[in-house]
């Protein structure tokens, strides 16, 4: 590893960023998880990941944060689900991510890592920055890359669970009263809902109506379960002139002791018996 890469490792930006993804993963995810937690763990690991990367590889610098976009797109996508499943057949360590498209707004971080790396190179040389080789640095080293490694993954341990529905569900109603209908139901808890095709509307203005199809429904449900203090839903909409659909729904909750067949069983049947059924019970008043 060269001057520059040590460099880079020991920043107190690189630092700073991986401290926050550590804490955000084992602490505010489990304590106060709500759509910021998400976020901040898709900024801060797009941040870090490929500069860690290019630290080993700085030959490959544009290969590894072109890859990094591709492979971020593909694990926030319905792609990811085939090699999900086939890794967690193996029962060795389960993997699971949430849906949502609007963590692509994280790309936009790339860009910022990019320069950051430059901004040191260029530093490095002005000021001929030396480090120490001693075992004390070595030491420094070393312990970032493993907490490193250990962060890069720590966000899709199974504790962090989702649990994905392949049904869809039809409401025989206009976009305008589905809204009105499930804003006004109690069970649910911090209604959200963003279009897909448009990142800049923000997802805390939930008094917009929404135009465009399909587009991505957030809420929480009151109901805790197991160290989850409630369950968070990730839903795509389609809708026509008489019909919204709902499909895709990603049942996202925390729980520590090992997954079971039960937890799919329970949990769907608390989705449906709590939002399904109740929507359809009121629809028809």
């Amino acid at each position: 590893m060269n001057l520059h890469s040590q460099k880079i490792l020991l920043s107190p930006l690189f630092l700073a960023t991986l401290f926050i993804l550590l804490l955000n993963d084992f602490y505010l995810k489990a304590q106060f998880g709500s759509f910021l937690t998400g976020k901040i763990s898709d900024f801060a690991g797009l941040f870090v990941f490929p500069l860690f990367w290019v630290c080993f590889f700085p030959t490959r610098k544009i290969l590894i944060y072109v890859l990094t976009g591709i492979l971020f797109v593909f694990w926030k996508s319905d792609f990811s689900q085939g090699f999900i499943d086939f890794w967690n057949s193996f029962e060795i360590l389960r993997i699971s991510r949430v849906v949502d498209f609007s963590d692509l707004a994280a790309l936009s971080v790339l860009p910022l890592s990019y320069h950051y790396y430059y901004l040191l190179a260029q530093k490095t040389e002005k000021f001929r920055f030396r480090l120490n080789q001693n075992l004390l640095q070595k030491i420094k080293v070393s312990s970032v890359c493993l907490f490193s490694l250990f962060a890069f993954t720590a966000t899709s341990y199974e504790q962090d669970r989702d649990i994905y529905l392949d049904k869809k569900y039809e409401f025989r109603m206009n976009i305008k009263d589905f809204e009105k209908l499930v804003r006004n139901e109690e069970t649910f808890d911090i209604l959200k809902i963003e279009p897909t095709r448009d990142l800049s509307i923000p997802i805390e203005n939930v008094n917009t109506i929404i135009k465009h199809s399909p587009y991505i429904l957030y809420f929480d449900l009151k109901p805790p379960y197991c160290e989850s203090k409630k369950i968070r839903i990730f839903s795509s909409i389609t809708k026509d002139e008489n019909t919204v659909t709902l499909g895709g729904v990603t049942i996202h909750y925390w729980c520590e002791k090992p997954p079971t067949e039960k937890d799919n069983t329970e949990l769907s049947s608390i989705f449906e018996r709590e939002v399904i059924e109740k929507i359809r019970q009121n629809s028809s008043r």
